[in-house]
């Protein structure tokens, strides 16, 4: 048996060595790693539903279909669902955007041929899907919003039992999920590499070691539920010290209320600073990107995360 074909007993092999160094250095952990989580296969021995022993988020987790048979390392990609999603095991609709969406089918049935159906990329990654199990608008229980400290639990977790690339750990989310990775990469920005926030605000300050990783920030100019102005404009303003990204932004005819004709994308870096807005989501040629799209409401990811550009530029992000 190895850390891939995990059962609910909980007796995760692959944590034996971090076990017996721990043992060995008279630092016994509070509770042992290989008790913190059980893992139920969902599909074939690549898609398990995970649920903790501990105050934590139930996940999926996705583990490449070659992982037994190679002793590589793999990304990690950390996706975060909109608020939408909760409940007390994961389910189906968990999976309905982000980077296993060729796996979901419904509300309450998946894929078993989605594997196939996988980017490439995303079929050699190791991905986790946090779930919530209840909302809880005051963002005081730990468990009722994306709070870094429960998703770094998970992340640690993954880190400590499969043979993950710490070069390469990307995050995305949407909506709620995407201010929730702005959250978890502010607090922990020495562990990630990348991020995609979609549709969302900057909740922290940005720190400036946030301000040294790679960014892509998609938003829809119409967005009602969470207005650019507040939320993505904001974000890309606090993330590269500009005064306002949208000064140069070419409104149609001119009328400030009014979005572009064409979806815009604007790049930042240090060493060239701004640039001009140009027509189309353009490979980022800067440290933080921005794309605008001229509509499409809330619903910013779908197109995001299935343009193929979006995810080589993510796996070639490398620390």
């Amino acid at each position: 048996m190895t850390g891939k074909n995990c059962k609910a007993s909980g007796k995760y092999w692959l944590a034996l060595p971090l076990l017996f160094l721990l043992i060995s250095c008279g630092q016994s952990p509070t509770l042992p790693i290989d008790r913190q989580f059980s893992a139920q296969p969902v599909l074939g021995d690549w898609l398990y539903s995970v649920t903790p022993n501990i105050q934590s988020f139930c996940f999926y987790l996705y583990i490449p279909d070659d992982y037994t048979t190679t002793q590589s390392s793999y990304p990690l990609i950390l996706f975060l669902q909109g608020w939408g999603h909760f409940g007390s095991v994961p389910n189906p609709a968990l999976l309905s955007a982000g980077p296993l969406l060729p796996i979901y089918v419904s509300d309450t049935q998946l894929d078993p041929g989605g594997l196939e159906k996988l980017d490439t990329k995303i079929r050699h990654s190791i991905i986790v899907i946090p779930m919530m199990p209840f909302y809880d608008q005051t963002y005081q229980n730990p468990l009722g919003w994306y709070n870094p400290e429960t998703i770094d639990r998970i992340i640690e977790y993954v880190m400590a039992l499969y043979r993950v690339d710490h070069e390469r750990f990307y995050i995305t989310g949407l909506s709620e999920g995407g201010g929730g990775a702005w959250g978890y990469a502010l607090n922990y920005p020495a562990k990630i590499t990348a991020i995609i926030p979609i549709s969302c605000g900057l909740s922290w300050p940005a720190t400036d070691a946030l301000k040294t990783k790679p960014t892509w920030i998609f938003q829809s100019y119409d967005d009602t539920v969470c207005p650019h102005q507040t939320c993505s404009d904001a974000a890309f303003d606090a993330v590269t010290g500009v005064q306002d990204v949208l000064d140069s932004y070419p409104h149609m005819n001119g009328d400030p209320s009014k979005p572009a004709t064409d979806d815009l994308t604007i790049s930042y870096s240090n060493s060239s600073g701004l640039s001009s807005w140009n027509p189309g989501t353009v490979y980022p040629t800067g440290r933080t990107t921005y794309t605008l799209y001229a509509s499409g409401g809330h619903d910013a990811w779908t197109r995001t995360y299935a343009n193929p550009d979006v995810w080589t530029w993510l796996y070639a992000q490398s620390n």
